[in-house]
């Protein structure tokens, strides 16, 4: 029973931490973007490669983003629609920064887009811009930026606080992530996207009651009678004439006429010696009797 508490309790915990983690689980797409300068941006560290959808985004010193300053924008698909991305922003311009994601192409995504002042969620569905959320959050550079898109509920954090949470529209069809830059020094690194996972909780194995082994009856060994011995007669001991001892067997034995003790268990013994005798079988006994007792109790 103590194991089984203990193991619930930390089903529990293990739980619990799932969530508060943000149900964060395997790596879908990661990309540090750490390749040689580049017009494109090739094929992100887990091989996906990126596809570029208008303008030039490319490799600059390490980091995504484009030089010539005019719009570009790039996309790689994810493989599902309920993901957690994350990614920073080195140096950012004001109004010219757009993540995408949910993405599946130019007239249907989420995007996370920037102005001088905050960040909004804006949802383009059908070609038609059909929502936009509250101004949240104030940029700057060096943000380390994450959108949660888990069903119907999408969950903003700006450098690890929780700044905006959205659950009045959904766009769950979109399995891409992606930028759309228009300043020459708009930059994106590290993007890492995981899957969510949302722990299963399993019931431990159910207790098996086993019945003790049934105490079997045996008969103690029938008794067997046996007749005594046959009396034998026999003739008592033809009397033999002894000297009597000689006069120095007084010297060994002690003096002459002096009583002799005799010690020990026969003809001799006092009645303290049966009382010691009484008093070890007892004892040994109850010994017997304590370890039987024990016997049958760890038996049960």
């Amino acid at each position: 029973m103590i194991r089984l508490c203990v193991a619930m309790v930390v089903l529990a915990v293990v739980v619990q931490a799932g969530n508060a983690l943000g149900q964060a689980g395997n790596i879908l797409v990661s990309d540090a973007f750490n390749r040689a300068d580049s017009t494109t941006l090739g094929t992100a560290d887990t091989g996906q490669v990126w596809t570029q959808v208008s303008g030039t985004v490319g490799i600059v010193g390490n980091a995504g983003g484009n030089t010539n300053g005019n719009q570009g924008i790039v996309a790689i698909n994810v493989g599902v629609s309920d993901y957690d991305a994350q990614f920073t922003t080195p140096a950012s311009s004001a109004d010219t920064f757009i993540f995408h994601f949910r993405y599946t192409n130019l007239s249907n995504t989420w995007r996370l887009a920037m102005d001088t002042n905050s960040y909004r969620l804006v949802l383009i569905k059908g070609g038609a811009l059909t929502y936009t959320s509250p101004d949240f959050g104030v940029p700057g550079s060096n943000d380390t930026l994450r959108v949660v898109a888990d069903g119907s509920t999408i969950t903003v954090y700006l450098n690890g606080v929780l700044v905006h949470t959205d659950t009045s529209n959904a766009l769950p069809t979109g399995s891409s992530v992606g930028w759309r830059v228009s300043s020459s020094t708009a930059r994106f690194d590290n993007l890492v996207v995981r899957s969510l996972v949302v722990p299963t909780a399993t019931s431990p194995p159910a207790a098996t009651a086993t019945s003790p082994p049934a105490a079997t009856a045996t008969s103690p060994p029938a008794a067997t009678a046996t007749s005594p011995p046959a009396a034998t007669a026999t003739s008592p001991p033809a009397a033999t004439a002894t000297s009597p001892p000689a006069a120095t067997a007084c010297a060994v034995n002690g003096p002459c006429g002096a009583p002799v003790v005799v010690v020990g268990f026969g003809e001799g013994a006092s009645g303290t010696d049966y009382l010691m005798i009484v008093i070890l079988l007892v004892g040994f006994g109850l010994l017997v009797v304590l370890r039987v007792v024990d016997m049958f109790v760890l038996r049960r």
